[in-house]
Parts: structure tokens; sequence; C-alpha cells
């Protein structure tokens, strides 16, 4: 366990939550400052500090779990929309250094707002350069 971890917090017992799902690998919550209604968050309860970090096995399983979810939400709600998100890094946007996984569903246009916005901005990328970045990544796979 970390100090200063949130999620560390929960698994040691120091915090409260409201559990959806939990297993001997990880906790699916409420988040406690929901982007929208029914936004879950779910953690390993070891301490992995992000995707680089975390096991193959346990990230499966929080993988499967964030489907599992999805369907409750869907079943609950019946949102028109779902975002999985998954942060690293500080620049990536993360804030809480314990690997997790944000299920957020969208019941209205705000977000999708935002992604028209973003891809205005975005360029179209030569065929030359896509094709030596993915040969550059490719060159480091394990």
């Amino acid at each position: 366990m970390y100090g200063n971890c949130p999620f560390c917090d929960i698994v040691k017992g120091n915090k409260n939550y409201q559990e959806v799902l939990s297993n001997n690998v990880l906790i699916a919550a409420m988040d406690h400052r929901p982007v929208s209604k029914g936004h879950i968050i779910i953690f390993p309860r070891e301490h992995y500090e992000n995707i680089y970090d975390i096991p193959d096995d346990i990230l499966a399983e929080i993988s499967l779990t964030s489907k599992k979810v999805s369907l409750a939400l869907k079943k609950a709600y019946n949102p028109p929309g779902l975002n999985i998100i998954q942060n690293n890094g500080q620049l990536g946007g993360q804030t809480v250094f314990h690997f997790h996984v944000h299920i957020i569903p969208r019941y209205d246009n705000e977000y999708l707002n935002y992604l028209i916005e973003v891809a205005k901005n975005r360029k179209v990328a030569s065929d030359n350069y896509l094709l030596k970045e993915a040969n550059y990544i490719k060159a480091h796979l394990d």
C-alpha cells in the first residue's frame, strides 16, 4: 500500500466508498466526484501506478469487469453514450496515481460537442509520416 493513495485507503478500510462490485482482485465503486449519473471507477486492490505497471491478468480482469459494469449501466439508465477512460501520467490526465478505469455514462451532447471542437483542430498526417511512426513503434514491441 502506498501513502496518500485514496484507493489504497479504500482497500485498507480507511475511506468510505459505495461499492458496486468487488472480488479478491478489484473494486468497482461509485466515483465520489461523478461526471454524470452512474459514473463508476474500477481499480485493483494491489497498488499499480499505471498501465505500464499492472500485470496482464489483473488488467484483463478489470477489462472484463468494465464490460460487465457497462452492461449493468445500460440496463439501469440506458445512456445514449458511454466512455471508458484510463489515464496515465500527469500529462495524460492522471490525478490519482493508482491504476483505475472510469466508466462514464453520457446523457447529453456536452462531451460530444467538446470532441467535435477538438477534432476541428486535428490535421491529417501524411502516409510517409504514419509509416515512419508505425515502423518506429513496431521496433519497440516486445
